[in-house]
C-alpha cells in the first residue's frame, strides 16, 4: 500500500482545480484487494508526480528482465502496485510504455530466489552448531574424520556455490558478513571443490599434516549433506604411498644438491682462498724492474662468489665473470682507475686484481665473458708513480655519457633524508665549520665533482668516499667500517623529494629548528644556496647531503640600546610612585 505524503508535497500547486485532480487519483492508487487487477509502476515516477505535475514524464518501466522476459525479484523494490483504474488514468493523461501487470512477475524466478534465501539461512544455522560442536569438546581418535583447513574455513561459500549451479540461477554472491576471507580464498583459485586441499594428485590423502584438521562425525555429516560426493578419509586412513616416496626422492635431491654445491664451494675456495681471504692480492704501487701483467675481474662477481662460498647451501653457484659490465659497446673501459684510492681501500674500487695462476684458476671453474688486463712496469722518473698501461684502453666518451647519467639520476629522488646542520657561534669562532663523521674522524675525503655541464643546466656529481687505516703496500685489506652516516651535535634529518624548492626546505627547517625562513642562510660545501623557486635538484642536493644552517640573531649592542621607559598612560598615578 502507498502512503499519504505530506501535505506540502501532495499540493505543490496553487490552483485548486489541480490540487483536487491530485487528491481524487491519489486516493485511488491503493490495491486493497491483490486477487484483482493490478499494474506495476515505477516508485521514483510517482514521487515526480506528486512533487511536480508539470513536468512529469511519461510512464515507463526501465527495471532488468529475466531469461524469462519478465520482471526480476530483486526489481519489486524499485515498482510499486496500483490499481488497473488509477493506472488507466496516469496513462491516458501522460502516455508511457509496456504495462506489466500481476502476471509479468516471474514465478520460477521467485521460486528460486525464495530456495536460495532458504538455503542461506540454513548453512548459517549449520555453521553456528558446528562451531558450537568443535568448541564443545576435542575431536576423538576414534569416528572422526579428515577435512582441509582451507575447505573447511570456506565450505558455506562451496556449498552456495554448488547450489546455486544447480538451481540455475545468476545470483551468485553471498552475504555472509564474516566470511569475506572465504570469498577471498576461493576467487583466488586454492579450492574449486570441497576437500581438495588434501586429495593428492593420486586421489589419495596428502602427505601434508599441516593442510588438514580432524572433525567430529556430527560435523561430517553435516558436510557430507552439502557435498554428497566428496571422499571421505577417515582417522585411521594412510596416506598415499607414492606420494611418500615422491617426497623422499624429493628430499634425497635436494640433499644431494646441497651436498655438491657445498662440495663446489670447498674446492673453488681452496683453489681461490687468496682471492677469498683478500691476502697476497697484487701491489701496483711497488717498484719493480721488469713489468708484470694482472688480469681484472669485476669486484661484483667477487662479491656474489664470496657469498656463495660463505652460504652454499642457499644460494645458487656462480658460473660466470660478468666482465662485460666494465665495457662499453666499443669494447673500452667504461671506468678510470685511480691508484691512490685502490691502496686506499680496494674493496672500494670496480676492479679486483688476478695473479696469472689465479686467472687461469678462474678460467678453468667459470665462464669468461672479456679478457681485461693492466700491465705495471716501473716510472723513469724517481719518485713517481707506476705507469699501469690497460687492455683494452679507457673510452673517453662513452666515460663522460656515464658520469652525466650517473649525474642525473643523483639529482632526481623521492623520499630521500638530507641532515641539516646549525651552525653554533662557537663554531664561527674556532673555524670548525668543516662536518665530520666521529666515526672515521682520523681520515675522511669528500669529494664532490661538478664538471658536467648538459646544455643549460648544471648537473653537479657528489661522491663521498671514505678511506680506512690502510698502509699502502700492505698485503692486508683494512677493516671494514660502517658507511652509515651518524649525526652529530645539532644535526637534524629531514626526508625531501628533488622536486621541492628552497622555500619548501626553508618551511621544514623552520618546524624543526623554530627559525624564520628569512633569518636562515643555507650553504653545501661552502656554497650559498640562494633562489627560492629552485628545486633541490637543480641545487645540486643529492641524498645524504650535509647543509649548514646559519641564524641571524640580534647584535647585543642593539640589545643594550633599550632601555625601560615607563608608558605614558601611568603619568599622575599612584602606579608610577617610588
Amino acid at each position: 500500500m502507498i502512503r499519504r505524503p505530506p501535505r506540502s508535497t501532495l499540493f505543490p500547486y496553487t490552483t485548486l482545480f489541480r490540487s483536487r485532480e491530485v487528491m481524487s487519483l491519489f486516493k485511488m492508487l491503493p490495491c486493497l484487494d491483490i486477487d484483482k487487477d493490478w499494474q506495476w509502476i515505477p516508485t521514483q515516477w510517482l514521487v515526480r508526480w506528486l512533487s511536480d505535475n508539470s513536468v512529469v514524464p511519461p510512464v515507463t518501466i526501465e527495471e532488468k528482465r529475466c531469461p524469462h522476459q519478465r520482471l526480476l525479484p530483486e526489481s519489486v523494490g524499485n515498482l510499486k502496485c496500483i490499481t488497473t483504474k488509477a493506472f488507466d488514468q496516469l496513462y491516458a493523461k501522460y502516455g508511457g510504455g509496456e504495462r506489466l501487470g500481476k502476471e509479468s512477475l516471474c514465478a520460477d524466478c521467485v521460486a528460486s530466489r525464495c530456495r536460495v534465501l532458504r538455503l542461506k539461512t540454513k548453512i548459517k544455522e549449520d555453521h553456528k552448531t558446528m562451531m558450537r560442536i568443535c568448541r564443545a569438546k576435542p575431536v576423538d581418535s576414534e569416528g572422526a574424520f579428515w577435512v582441509g583447513k582451507v575447505s573447511f574455513r570456506c565450505w558455506r561459500k562451496l556449498a552456495l556455490d554448488l547450489a546455486l549451479s544447480n538451481i540455475q540461477t545468476k545470483d551468485r554472491q553471498s552475504n555472509f558478513g564474516d566470511a569475506e576471507d572465504v570469498e577471498d580464498a576461493v576467487e583466488s583459485g586454492e579450492i574449486s571443490h570441497f576437500n581438495d586441499d588434501i586429495v593428492c594428485p593420486h586421489g589419495k590423502l596428502s602427505v601434508n599434516e599441516s593442510s588438514r584438521r580432524l572433525v567430529p562425525t556430527p560435523v561430517w555429516h553435516c558436510l557430507k549433506s552439502y557435498f554428497p560426493f566428496v571422499v571421505e578419509f577417515v582417522d585411521s586412513c594412510s596416506t598415499c604411498t607414492h606420494c611418500i616416496e615422491e617426497k623422499a626422492e624429493g628430499l634425497q635431491l635436494k640433499e644431494n644438491l646441497r651436498e655438491s654445491r657445498r662440495t663446489l664451494a670447498i674446492e673453488q675456495k681452496t683453489r681461490l682462498g687468496d682471492l677469498y681471504t683478500g691476502c697476497n692480492r697484487p701491489q701496483l704501487d711497488k717498484l719493480r724492474n721488469t713489468p708484470v701483467r694482472y688480469y681484472v675481474v669485476s669486484s661484483d662477481f667477487v662479491k656474489r662468489w664470496r657469498k656463495f662460498v660463505r652460504s652454499s647451501t642457499r644460494l645458487e653457484p656462480v658460473l660466470n665473470v660478468s666482465n662485460s659490465t666494465l665495457l662499453c659497446c666499443h669494447g673500452g673501459l667504461l671506468y678510470r682507475f685511480q691508484l691512490a684510492s685502490y691502496v686506499a681501500d680496494q674493496m672500494k674500487n670496480k676492479f679486483v686484481f688476478l695473479h696469472e695462476s689465479e686467472w687461469k684458476q678462474v678460467c678453468c671453474m667459470f665462464q669468461v665473458d672479456a679478457q681485461i688486463t693492466v700491465t705495471v712496469s716501473s716510472p723513469n722518473v724517481t719518485g713517481s708513480a707506476n705507469i699501469l698501461v690497460f687492455s683494452p684502453e679507457f673510452c673517453d666518451s662513452c666515460f663522460e655519457t656515464r658520469v652525466e647519467e650517473e649525474a642525473k639520476e643523483l639529482l632526481v629522488y623521492n623520499h630521500a633524508t638530507i641532515f641539516v646542520w646549525k651552525v653554533s657561534a662557537d663554531d664561527e669562532l674556532t673555524g670548525s665549520l668543516v662536518k665530520t663523521d666521529p666515526a672515521t674522524e682520523d681520515q675522511l675525503v669528500s669529494e664532490r665533482s661538478a664538471a658536467c655541464s648538459l646544455g643549460d643546466d648544471c648537473v653537479q656529481l657528489a661522491k663521498k668516499k671514505r678511506t680506512n687505516d690502510m698502509v699502502p703496500g700492505s698485503d692486508t685489506l683494512s677493516l671494514r667500517r660502517s658507511t652509515r652516516h651518524r649525526k652529530g651535535q645539532g644535526e637534524k634529518a629531514l626526508t625531501v623529494a628533488s622536486s621541492k624548492t628552497l622555500r619548501d626546505l626553508k618551511l621544514e627547517i623552520m618546524r624543526l629548528f623554530s627559525v624564520a625562513p628569512f633569518d636562515q642562510h643555507l650553504t653545501l660545501d661552502g656554497r650559498l644556496l640562494v633562489g627560492l623557486d629552485s628545486t633541490l635538484g637543480q641545487l645540486g642536493i643529492i641524498p645524504g647531503s650535509v647543509i649548514q644552517l646559519k641564524v641571524d640573531e640580534p647584535c647585543e649592542e642593539i640589545l643594550d640600546e633599550k632601555v625601560s621607559i615607563p608608558e605614558e598612560g601611568f603619568k599622575g598615578t599612584e602606579l608610577l610612585r617610588s
